[in-house]
């Protein structure tokens, strides 16, 4: 069992872990009946069910929090991520990818993808505690060579 977010490097482990109890409850009630986890599907009808599915979940979790432009701007920021993760980890199981599966360049290729995600963390959820403005001047703050 994972502990907690610890040693996440997905944005879709990181959102299994984060809170697990609302999690297991919208995979029973939503994204089963949404049509997830069918097994009689193609792997390209899965792949399109599990877009519609991130982006009607993640709008809802987004509602769930609070009726405000804000919580649904951050909902569809985790969505675009979380498709873009999906997007690239179908690209990497791909026949097109063989190749560079087997290269010693994998490992970092991966590395970078890790990074990217926890970075994309990060900024979906700088966005929701300072705003996106704020938001960009904590980051600017951070980066700021001056003191």
């Amino acid at each position: 069992m994972k502990r907690c977010v610890n040693n996440n490097y997905s944005f879709s482990g990181f959102w299994r872990q984060w809170h697990a109890s609302l999690n297991a409850w919208i995979i029973r009630y939503m994204y089963i009946p949404l049509g997830g986890r069918k097994t009689q599907a193609s792997q390209g009808d899965k792949r399109r069910a599990s877009f519609w599915n991130v982006w009607v979940i993640f709008t809802f979790v987004g509602l769930w929090h609070d009726l405000m432009w804000r919580w649904l701007a951050w909902a569809w920021l985790n969505c675009t991520f979380f498709c873009l993760e999906l997007a690239v980890t179908a690209l990497g199981e791909s026949k097109a990818c063989e190749g560079w599966r087997r290269s010693r360049w994998w490992r970092y290729i991966l590395a970078l993808c890790g990074s990217m995600n926890i970075s994309f963390l990060v900024i979906a959820n700088l966005s929701i505690m300072h705003g996106f403005q704020g938001s960009t001047e904590f980051l600017l703050a951070i980066f700021d060579n001056q003191g």
